[in-house]
């Protein structure tokens, strides 16, 4: 009995060590080398902008200049001075307050892009870039505590009701002027938003804005087998597009109704800890089962049956895995998702970290493993930094158990 238990307490240590050690390398590459590139090469203080790309050689690109890439930006520079880990918080707070002004259509809108010269590129007002600006009044508010940016955080999602909000079908239009595509990935990225909200700000109705969109997941996007992308405008399954299916998001929603059990455990209103975990096991058992190609990376994109649609590999596909493994190793504990959040963490140092400058990475790979890009997207960071801070929170609430 002595020696069984002796050895039990042996694979705890080495379930730690394999995430700890993890942990370290992707902390050391974020702090060393990740941000302070970007910092200096993607960034233009005068303008308060920062990049679209950093091409091949480390130069910045900016034709076109997304809406999206400010916030996610301002996002990773906030989380990361938040954590000590880098004095990010005025590149941040100077993107925020004058950098993001670019972006305004006249009439209190935000485009979606913008010409290297600063005249509009693409003049579309969407949802997804709203949710995206919500989550970084968040974690502006969560660094510096000062109210406007709770205030502001409450005036974005005020505009998103009044642009997007469907009052017929229910839901968010992913544009305006409403199209006839919808899609489930805007709601994903305000469902994020909203947790993040709730967690900040002393207001309950966030909470009953998480809870209701948590609903809408329930009930219209995620099927018996499957989670899906695209509707018509009813929000039917019968666009041309619905029987295109992301792995990837299958495993981002993993994680972030991980975080809704947890967050929801104090709330007045959310669903029971069952019903979010029979989700998780349909999202995770669908990924699992036919996302992955032979490399062992996730792929771009399926049919509903199971097949290759697109069999390429994006790295942000595989930070999502990588969080859905972190959400599961919390809550069981177990080696094998220890070593299977080691080998995640090695192919993406493997196929997109170490073939590029040192701070950027591919951005896709081909079915074999072989790069296909050589610029790297500044979206992607924000991919990159949630998952690896995870994966250091993780690794540290496991050493305090420990």
């Amino acid at each position: 009995m002595n020696w069984i238990v002796g050895w039990i307490d042996v694979r705890g240590d080495e379930m730690h060590d394999e995430i700890r050690e993890a942990a370290q390398r992707c902390r050391r590459w974020l702090v060393e080398e990740a941000l302070p590139h970007w910092r200096a090469s993607g960034f233009d203080w005068e303008r308060g902008l920062f990049a679209e790309w950093l091409d091949g050689a480390g130069e910045p690109l900016w034709q076109p200049t997304r809406f999206r890439v400010q916030s996610r930006q301002i996002y990773v520079f906030s989380h990361a001075a938040l954590l000590g880990w880098y004095k990010g918080g005025e590149l941040a707070e100077r993107c925020a307050r004058f950098g993001m002004r670019h972006f305004d259509d006249g009439a209190g809108n935000q485009l979606f892009s913008l010409n290297a010269d600063g005249s509009p590129a693409d003049g579309s007002v969407c949802c997804y870039e709203y949710a995206f600006a919500l989550l970084a009044e968040c974690w502006l508010y969560r660094l510096s505590g000062e109210q406007r940016w709770q205030q502001q955080a409450e005036s974005r999602y005020q505009a998103i009701e009044l642009l997007f909000a469907d009052p017929v079908y229910g839901g968010f239009h992913s544009s305006w002027p409403a199209a006839s595509l919808r899609s489930q990935n805007p709601h994903m990225h305000l469902f994020e938003a909203l947790l993040v909200a709730a967690e900040s700000f002393d207001d309950p109705r966030w909470q009953v804005r998480a809870h209701q969109l948590y609903q809408l997941f329930r009930q219209r996007f995620l099927e018996p087998a499957l989670l899906r992308e695209f509707f018509d405008e009813r929000l039917l399954p019968v666009h041309p597009d619905s029987h295109l299916i992301d792995p990837g998001h299958h495993y981002e929603w993993c994680w972030l109704l991980a975080r809704y059990r947890a967050l929801a455990k104090g709330w007045r209103c959310g669903p029971s800890e069952r019903e979010i975990d029979e989700g998780i096991a349909i999202l995770n058992r669908f990924a699992t089962d036919h996302g992955h190609g032979p490399t062992g990376l996730v792929m771009d994109e399926l049919t509903d049956d199971g097949q290759p649609h697109r069999a390429t590999s994006r790295l942000w596909c595989q930070t999502e895995h990588l969080k859905a493994l972190l959400a599961a190793y919390e809550r069981q504990g177990d080696a094998e998702i220890a070593r299977r959040i080691g080998e995640v963490v090695r192919r993406i140092f493997h196929y997109y970290l170490t073939p590029a400058l040192p701070g950027q990475w591919v951005d896709q790979v081909d079915v074999a493993g072989r790069p296909l890009t050589t610029h790297a997207p500044a979206s992607t960071f924000y991919h990159l930094f949630v998952a690896f801070s995870e994966l250091a929170r993780v690794a540290e609430r496991r050493s305090e158990s420990g």
